[in-house]
């Protein structure tokens, strides 16, 4: 008769069950019986129990992440669930990267206590981009496998110190317009290139008003262009640096120009390019109402002292009256005259305020060819 062999594996030895030995195979199975809690009877083998919990928690993974401070991200999810631990008993393994699904899923960063659903990364550098993925893990040390990620950047510190600067250094009139120099200023945590600044002009008859600038300069700017001033008018310039966290200095360092005569080359005819000289509007073909604007000297021939097209009666620019020119009501969207055909031009937006100072100021002054 062959003897049967039984390899009990947490044992690590063999007993022969064969007629001679059967007590020593009873014995030490009820042995085990005993150190498991059994009854120490010999099963069968249809009543030998599976192997333990191998199935992993179900988990959607992160819900959120939000900055909470310059150092600390504040991470969210909801419990897990999982057919023997509780949710009380569940642990979460925490996975960060500063590269979008870069973690080292071997090695978590965190892992958390018992049940948690919350957890605030802390630590971080500031103003930094990370990315999280969170996984549970059941008491039997089973992890999901979800790759849902979530992405937080770290708050900058807050800016509260203006830049330094050391004011506006020139000023130089052209026509109507005055062009301002200056060095860069620094800022202690804004680049140089990230730096505006504030223009202030004011007539020597008047006051500055620093709450409002008269512009504001591109970032990086050394220096800007004032138009649509009055014409042979005296300015003072003061010129203020601004940072990205809208911190602006508050020099008084102060330039002064004084406007010249308003030149239809050099201050009217760009307005006219920009705006009403192109396209299909009033350019040099088949102008609209036969206004050319193309070229100064076209629009200078199209404009002073002629009649308009479509009111007959009335005159396009009349020397040293803009109130009376109706280029200046079809500006406005309003005359003074009987007649007004259409809407306001330029088609798509009116004039800004520089712009219009410029041509009123050019008629007023004899709408000259120059």
């Amino acid at each position: 008769m062959n003897d049967t062999i039984i390899r009990d594996t947490s044992l690590h030895e063999s007993v022969s069950r064969g007629p001679s030995a059967r007590w020593l195979g009873a014995a030490v199975l009820a042995l085990l019986g005993a150190c498991s809690g059994g009854m120490g009877t010999d099963p069968g083998p249809m009543d030998m129990q599976p192997a333990g919990d191998q199935r992993a928690p179900s988990f959607a993974g992160l819900n959120t992440a939000l900055a909470a401070s310059t150092t600390t991200i504040d991470l969210a999810w909801t419990a897990a669930q999982d057919e023997t631990s509780a949710q009380a008993k569940i642990t979460y393994l925490i996975y960060m990267a500063t590269g979008s699904l870069r973690q080292n899923f071997n090695m978590p960063s965190v892992q958390t206590g018992a049940g948690v659903t919350t957890y605030q990364v802390t630590g971080l550098d500031v103003a930094s981009k990370y990315y999280f993925v969170v996984r549970a893990r059941d008491e039997a040390g089973n992890v999901d496998r979800n790759l849902t990620e979530r992405s937080a950047t770290t708050l900058q510190i807050p800016d509260t110190m203006a830049p330094t600067f050391g004011g506006v250094m020139t000023a130089a009139a052209t026509g109507n317009t005055v062009t301002l120099g200056w060095n860069a200023g620094s800022d202690d945590m804004a680049a140089q290139s990230q730096l505006r600044y504030a223009v202030f002009a004011r007539k020597m008859t008047g006051s500055f008003d620093f709450n409002t600038p008269s512009l504001l300069s591109p970032p990086g700017a050394t220096s800007v262009t004032v138009t649509g001033l009055d014409a042979q008018t005296a300015y003072a310039f003061v010129v203020r640096a601004q940072d990205p966290a809208n911190n602006r200095e508050t020099n008084s360092i102060e330039r002064t120009a004084t406007t010249g005569v308003i030149s239809l080359v050099g201050q009217v005819q760009p307005i006219f390019s920009a705006s009403c000289g192109g396209g299909s509007c009033h350019g040099a073909t088949l102008p609209q109402d036969g206004l050319d604007l193309s070229s100064a000297a076209r629009s200078y021939m199209s404009l002073v002292s002629k009649m308009s097209s479509v009111c007959t009666a009335e005159t396009r620019v009349v020397p040293g009256m803009p109130d009376k020119s109706y280029l200046m009501w079809k500006l406005q969207g309003a005359g003074m005259g009987l007649c007004f055909q259409g809407g306001r031009m330029p088609v798509g937006g009116m004039l800004s305020a520089g712009d219009m100072n410029t041509l009123r100021g050019w008629i007023a002054a004899g709408a000259m060819n120059n």
